[in-house]
């Protein structure tokens, strides 16, 4: 992959993450993070690949910097230029939930003043919840809405329903608009099921800091189906415009932090 972002033969520091699971060990006292993990993701980024014809030359890796997903997801938000977005301003000291849905977990962090983790959880509450559920409503309400034998749709297929809101042709002629069937009610009802699932699991980790929390994240690829529902979550909630890429963007930041150090390793390196 780094070959074809055009970094053949280049050097290069790399930021990449773990879930707040894998790079921390569970019940931990003292260091809690998982450093056997987090050498190997380190590792497995450093491994030259040489391609068998030797048309491309593998990048130098410099360093492997590795995060907990939550730290650059709350990183970004709190710091991270939002043109258009609409902020609340994030004071030094506070108490942060990030929340970061994705397709087949749910993590969820505490991040608190100096940006440090305090606690963490995990649950199998993912995306795939929603999907499966959107399938069993179709499934109900097949007789109903006059929908054909959807058991076996993929879920691309079912996320591409819940996305449209309606099953037949995206084709805009009037024919086409004519004979669609709407499935919103049955993506409300989904997603409303993978609600509850999420605020029980929130309940559980804030459960005697709720006058202490400041606000909760919402990121990850799932925020998007979930946007109004977490509105409800907390009297502060920040969902970024693009919640997918929030991890990503905050390890750049954390990255340019170290700008400097990189450099010169850089240089260092160069003269070898």
């Amino acid at each position: 992959t780094f070959v074809k972002a055009g970094l053949a033969g280049q050097l290069l520091a790399v930021g990449c993450t773990l879930p707040v699971n894998q790079y921390y060990k569970a019940n931990a006292g003292g260091d809690r993070r998982n450093a056997e993990r987090i050498k190997a993701k380190q590792a497995s980024l450093k491994m030259s690949v040489t391609n068998m014809f030797g048309v491309a030359k593998p990048p130098r890796i410099l360093s492997v910097a590795v995060y907990p997903e939550a730290l650059p997801a709350y990183y970004y938000c709190a710091y991270g230029a939002r043109p258009g977005e609409d902020v609340a301003e994030y004071p030094d000291e506070h108490m942060t939930l990030v929340v970061d849905l994705g397709e087949f977990t749910c993590d969820l962090a505490i991040v608190t003043t100096g940006n440090e983790i305090q606690d963490i959880a995990t649950y199998e509450h993912g995306v795939h919840r929603m999907v499966e559920r959107f399938r069993a409503l179709l499934m109900r309400d097949s007789t109903a809405l006059g929908l054909p034998d959807l058991s076996s749709a993929s879920a691309p297929t079912l996320k591409a329903l819940i996305n449209r809101g309606y099953f037949g042709s995206t084709v805009p002629t009037p024919e086409a608009v004519a004979n669609r069937i709407d499935v919103t009610s049955q993506v409300r009802e989904a997603a409303d099921s993978l609600n509850e699932l999420i605020r029980d699991d929130i309940h559980k980790m804030i459960r005697g800091k709720e006058a202490v929390l400041t606000r909760i994240v919402f990121v990850g690829g799932g925020a998007h189906w979930l946007r109004e529902h977490a509105t409800a979550w907390h009297s502060v909630v920040d969902i970024p415009a693009e919640p997918e890429k929030a991890i990503s963007r905050g390890v750049h930041l954390l990255l340019e932090q170290q700008r400097t150090a990189i450099l010169a390793r850089a240089a260092e390196a160069l003269t070898e």
